[in-house]
């Protein structure tokens, strides 16, 4: 007899409340009438597949999806004699449609069983070779979790996978997937070790760990250097893509070496380091130029001559201001982060900068810093957050120096807190100092 909760039963349940027979379903529904026949049998002679599920659920004017929850109990019934075929399909079909307890309910059925292991991984990357959107967390998780040998490319790729999904605004979320995820990157495909190299730096420079954003940086360039090598020896042969141009990754390792001198003060060796990026059309030789890489050479000339503003002024020469502010007008894009360095000089140099932080109060002040970012900037929001934190941070200082009206100081006080609190709790031992001498020196 069927059981009253196994698929069959409530397909055949359901043609019956319709109206249906076998020869008039067929016609509706597409699926062979033999097929019909042989899988609404009791018992069945034949396997029922995903799409004439779907098919089935259709015709019905049910919603797809309508039984998957009975589909995949009855495969983790029979889990030992399931082909993989069956499994992915249904997997596919739950990702598709979000099913994520299905997903859990699958993949708790395969736990322990490591002949399983690269095929869901080959799903997963799949999936995302496809461009889909999806969440493949518990799919990486579950290769980490029975993966016998953690050398394999495959572990540290699900790392990898699993780094990036776990990225966000909280640095203290995202510094503790980079200490998860960075001893696995050296065992990346070279492809997507680019792309790791360039988000370990965005965290590092948030966490504002100076020498290990270097170190990172001179990895990003030798992986950037390696990557072209092979492109100038096998430009014909069709490889995996690295997310962006290979501009972007020699761009982004030699500005953050640059960024680690400017931080420690050693201003001669950060010049040393701009027209390594100044200038990176020579890497369109074997990465076409595409709109982003012709973007990219543009946007890097633009970050050098910010940078050679940026020397200028931390080393005190205030008369590079004015040029440095005009030029800004054009880039509206570069301000966070040209707004940090000026602020920062002018406490540096005891500068008066009201009138530029007037000129700039809507830009340092937005309604809402986020959309305000997402608006003007394709740069990572993990960085460009972080910017305006120190923004806040720099012109506390100012304020305090200068023994600015008390509102201003408790209005800059307040933003800075609220942002620490939403977005970088790990900058709390700076902010407390700052805190403690205002409260002791000017607001008591």
């Amino acid at each position: 007899m069927t059981n009253p909760r196994s698929v069959r039963y409530e397909l055949k349940t359901e043609l019956v409340r319709q109206g249906y027979t076998l020869s008039s379903f067929s016609k509706i529904s597409g699926v062979n009438r033999g097929v019909l026949s042989s899988t609404l049998s009791d018992p069945p002679t034949k396997s029922l597949s995903m799409n004439q599920l779907n098919q089935m659920s259709e015709a019905l004017h049910l919603p797809v999806g309508w039984l998957y929850k009975q589909y995949a109990e009855e495969l983790i019934k029979d889990i030992e004699h399931v082909s993989w075929r069956k499994v992915k399909d249904l997997l596919t079909h739950c990702l598709i449609l979000n099913k994520v307890s299905l997903i859990k309910m699958m993949l708790d059925a395969l736990e322990d069983k490591t002949a399983y292991v690269n095929y869901i991984f080959e799903l997963a990357e799949e999936v995302i070779e496809q461009g889909s959107q999806a969440d493949l967390q518990m799919f990486y998780q579950y290769v980490l979790d029975y993966e016998s040998n953690p050398h394999t490319e495959r572990f540290a790729v699900s790392q990898y996978r699993l780094f990036r999904a776990n990225l966000g605004l909280d640095l203290q979320q995202n510094f503790k997937a980079m200490i998860q995820f960075a001893p696995y990157r050296h065992t990346l495909p070279l492809y997507l070790k680019l792309d790791a190299l360039a988000q370990l730096i965005h965290v590092s420079y948030a966490l504002k760990d100076w020498e290990v954003l270097n170190e990172y940086g001179k990895e990003l360039v030798n992986t950037a250097n390696l990557a072209y090598k092979e492109k100038s020896k096998q430009s014909h042969i069709s490889t995996k893509k690295h997310e962006r141009p290979l501009i972007v990754y020699f761009g982004k390792g030699y500005t953050a070496q640059f960024i680690k001198w400017e931080h420690s003060g050693n201003y001669e060796e950060a010049k040393k380091l701009i027209p390594y990026y100044e200038d990176l059309s020579w890497v369109t030789k074997v990465d076409p130029l595409d709109t982003e890489s012709r973007i990219s050479v543009e946007k890097h000339a633009i970050y050098a001559k910010c940078n050679r503003y940026n020397l200028e002024l931390l080393q005190g020469n205030y008369s590079a201001l004015k040029p440095y502010v005009d030029y800004l007008e054009f880039f509206p894009e570069e301000h966070p982060a040209s707004l940090t360095i000026i602020i920062k000089a002018s406490n540096m140099h005891k500068w008066d900068i009201d009138e530029i932080l007037e000129k700039y109060h809507h830009i340092i002040y937005p309604s809402n810093i986020l959309d305000y970012l997402q608006r003007i900037t394709s740069y990572s929001m993990i960085v460009e957050i972080n910017r305006y934190i120190n923004i806040y941070y720099e012109l506390a200082l100012y304020y305090f120096e200068r023994k600015k009206n008390k509102d201003d100081l408790e209005h800059i006080l307040s933003v800075l807190k609220s942002n620490i609190e939403k977005y970088n709790r790990l900058y709390s031992f700076d902010s407390t100092q700052l805190f403690e001498k205002i409260s002791k020196f000017y607001l008591a």
